[in-house]
């Protein structure tokens, strides 16, 4: 019996808690991409009043460079390339893998495509950004956060840009 309310239980607070965390509203920032091939640069701005805190695993913000997790889908004449970069297990985030962002500030990255993608053949290549923040918050956040305390994964919406290999 007990079981069976707890099953019941379960089945009604999961889809709650995942709706829950899909909900959490985005954070204050306009993002852009720009495109001279093979150089992408995507720009962060705080439109906000407060200054902002975000993780910046799997961002090209990343200190460790901007390919250490895949940010972007690049397609060539409508198919996904295959990503050539580094995919990274990770433990727990440290206070230096967040990046502060000020009220009304930017930050800005470059990455050269060619290094994980093969983007030499002829066609219509097109860049859809898929900038997901792991955790975020607005200053002061507590340290050190585990992973359970984690915002959750918010997704930013910033422009596709394309290009064409003749």
């Amino acid at each position: 019996m007990r079981r069976n309310i707890r099953r019941a239980l379960a089945a009604l607070l999961l889809p709650a808690a995942a709706a829950a965390q899909a909900d959490v509203a985005p954070p204050s920032l306009r993002c852009q991409l720009d495109l001279t091939p093979p150089t992408v640069t995507v720009s962060l701005t705080n439109t906000g009043t407060r200054a902002l805190w975000f993780l910046a695993w799997n961002t090209p913000f990343e200190r460790s460079g901007p390919w250490f997790g895949r940010w972007l889908e690049l397609r060539r004449n409508g198919r996904p390339l295959a990503f050539g970069g580094p995919m990274v297990k990770r433990g727990e985030p440290a206070r230096a893998d967040y990046l502060e962002l000020a009220a009304g500030a930017s930050l800005h990255a470059s990455a050269d495509l060619a290094q994980v993608f093969a983007i030499g053949a002829r066609g219509d290549y097109e860049l859809r950004p898929a900038l997901r923040l792991l955790d975020w918050g607005e200053a002061p956040l507590p340290w050190p956060r585990s992973r359970a305390d984690l915002a959750g994964a918010t997704e930013l919406a910033c422009n596709a840009a394309s290009f064409r290999v003749p």
